[in-house]
């Protein structure tokens, strides 16, 4: 990919979550669509992350009430995954699974990582180059 292409998707991924949105949260939000649930330890041993940064990112990737400075509640966090405690004999073990926002933005983020790849394939086949894409 080049550096144009990544710009892009970076400047993509912004306006679909959120200008502030992190690496460990993308990182997190990658391996939740990758996978149909994970429990938060086991991304937290993937990701080579600790817990106590899995919890706060997972946190900031579903919904959840915050107060706001008039006191109402409003709805806190990005909405692209949502957590489940699925497992009767350990209420302990956390899921992330995909909410349906999430599903949509991770397709629109495929697509562009899928078109660029194309992209790569092509001008490297124009170039004379092999037909795999160039990672440096």
């Amino acid at each position: 990919m080049e550096f144009s292409q990544f710009r892009h998707l970076h400047e993509l991924i912004r306006k679909l979550i959120h200008p502030d949105v992190a690496m460990p949260q993308l990182s997190i939000l990658y391996l939740a669509y990758e996978q149909t649930a994970v429990a938060q330890g086991e991304i937290s041993k993937i990701l080579s992350m600790p817990q106590g940064t899995v919890s706060r990112n997972v946190k900031k990737l579903s919904s959840y009430l915050v107060k706001n400075s008039k006191g109402d509640f409003v709805e806190g966090g990005y909405g692209l995954v949502r957590v489940t405690y699925d497992n009767p004999y350990d209420s302990r073990v956390a899921m992330v699974r995909l909410s349906d926002k999430g599903r949509r933005v991770m397709g629109k983020i495929q697509e562009v990582l899928n078109r660029s790849t194309n992209e790569n394939r092509i001008t490297s086949s124009i170039r004379g180059g092999s037909s795999s894409v160039h990672t440096n």
